[in-house]
């Protein structure tokens, strides 16, 4: 990255709190901390599940943060205006030449389910080729075609809908889009697709030939998508990330033409939301509710601003060497597996003040990513650990609070001969165990308050150490643990971009 970007991006607030952070002191009382904030949720959460069928994200979120007790979000980044385009132009197309330019993103998988959920033999889809279209406007090309009902009746779009590059569609505000499942229907966007305050959702009826097929959005090529206060139901299906649900995936040889925005939106059983290759994106202010266990998902994207969601039985995973990542001030509960993963080589990532509640697995996940700056979280009455860290060099974990989580507060384990782990400045309350080890190479603790942490401080290999944790339960002193190693033939990180630029 270029310096001036980098420093660009230090300046949004990356990393503004992280250069003095270690001075700040640890937090007291854990106990009675974590007894109103784990009371609030559970008093909270049922209703968020009900609501979340009809109430508007706004409202949710709201609810959320201020009975868990967090500030407001802060204000987000404001899309670019745009200028207008001409008016568009339709036609219908051979479906096989839109999955053909799918293939070459993101290959051939679950392109024959698409073919299948197809009711003719030649299949065709609605091509908007340049311009700008309205959904107005496509109701208005179709009732001129012969046999309209088998591409759109009412509401419900029976034929996929596919936007070529240098053409845009805009859904306005009250606009509603169905696509039919049984018919094999979807929208597929290589230029532009603006939604402000729209409604597109999968219709539930099985496709009688194709039953795992479920209706998606996706945006692909150097197509950017600037979606806000809509409304995403019912989409995504097989394992194929361009068909999870609502995809941007910017991953070809030539660069995007734009940043995308998806902000104040609701995503209502989607599969996944999910995030390729791209650069300086907004996911914010957005409500994840998913019954399929999903969420977003960031894979080779950088720069992303991931802040204010609130997810409702979903995850956030930053995978596949996603770097530069903002993951900062989200609201966790329930998660079906971790809530947040940071995974296979992502790299100076921050994760911070986030409030991760009752995970089926761990609060937060690290594994085989260097240079995350993990701060400020809150990981409380997850089912298994309140954070792991794994095989993942350069980390810094400062500031946060592990409360009541049912196995470890804090585990480190597989890490690299060599790695230094920063412990420093975190409470540790109420948890099977505070820290944990297996392997960790050297751990250097400082400030960590373990004060309400009685009676099992340290577990696994560091357990028989107890005893300087307990000669020094606010952490006064520094203290130096070496606990074993592993090889790693995976390359480490130039440098975290803190150290760098500080």
């Amino acid at each position: 990255m270029p310096k001036t970007d980098r420093h660009n991006w230090l300046c949004n607030g990356v990393f503004a709190t992280a250069l003095g952070i270690l001075s700040l002191p640890a937090q007291a009382d854990g106990l009675a901390r974590y007894q109103v904030m784990h009371d609030a949720a559970v008093s909270i959460y049922p209703g968020l599940q009900e609501q979340v069928q009809d109430a508007d994200y706004a409202d949710l979120i709201a609810t959320a943060r201020s009975e868990l007790g967090r500030d407001p979000t802060s204000q987000l980044p404001t899309p670019p205006d745009t200028d207008p385009l001409e008016e568009g132009t339709l036609q219908l197309m051979d479906l096989r030449i839109a999955l053909v330019q799918l293939a070459i993103y993101e290959g051939a998988n679950d392109q024959l389910s698409i073919m299948r959920a197809q009711p003719s033999d030649t299949p065709q889809v609605i091509a908007i080729q340049e311009g700008e279209v309205s959904l107005m406007d496509v109701r208005a090309w179709l009732a001129a075609q012969p046999d309209v009902a088998h591409l759109m009746d009412g509401d419900t779009l029976r034929a996929p809908l596919i936007v070529l590059q240098g053409a845009a569609l805009k859904l306005q505000p009250n606009d509603a889009l169905l696509l039919s499942r049984s018919d094999g229907a979807f929208l597929a966007n290589f230029g532009e697709l603006f939604v402000d305050g729209a409604k597109i959702a999968g219709t539930t009826e099985p496709n009688p030939v194709a039953p795992t097929f479920a209706p998606f959005v996706t945006t692909v090529g150097t197509g950017r998508a600037e979606v806000t206060g809509g409304v995403f139901e019912d989409l995504g299906f097989g394992e194929t990330a361009l068909f999870s649900g609502f995809s941007v995936s910017n991953r070809g040889l030539y660069a995007a033409i734009g940043r995308s925005f998806i902000q104040d939106n609701m995503f209502r059983n989607v599969s996944d939301v999910t995030l390729m290759g791209t650069k300086a994106a907004s996911v914010a202010n957005n409500v994840f509710s998913s019954a399929t266990g999903g969420g977003l998902a960031l894979r080779g994207a950088h720069q992303t601003q991931v802040r204010g969601n609130l997810f409702i039985k979903s995850g956030l995973r930053v995978t596949d060497s996603s770097h530069e990542n903002d993951v900062s001030d989200n609201i966790l509960m329930g998660s079906a597996s971790a809530g947040i993963s940071v995974a296979r080589a992502s790299e100076n990532n921050v994760v911070s003040e986030n409030f991760i509640w009752d995970s089926a697995k761990t609060g937060i996940n690290v594994t085989d990513s260097d240079c995350v700056l993990l701060t400020r979280n809150i990981s409380i009455s997850n089912r298994q650990k309140g954070m792991v860290l794994r095989a993942s060099r350069q980390n810094v974990v400062v500031e946060n609070d592990f409360l009541g989580n049912q196995s470890t507060g804090l585990f480190i384990s597989n890490q690299i001969d060599g790695t230094d782990t920063m412990v420093s400045q975190n409470v540790f309350a109420g948890n099977r165990t505070g820290l944990g080890s297996s392997a960790a190479n050297r751990l250097v603790l400082s400030g960590n308050d373990f004060r309400e942490q009685f009676p099992r401080f340290l577990g696994g290999d560091i357990t028989t150490l107890a005893n300087q944790i307990i000669a020094d339960l606010e952490g006064t002193q520094e203290i130096e643990i070496s606990a074993g190693g592993v090889e790693s033939y995976r390359a480490p990180a130039e440098a975290c971009l803190w150290q760098r630029d500080s």
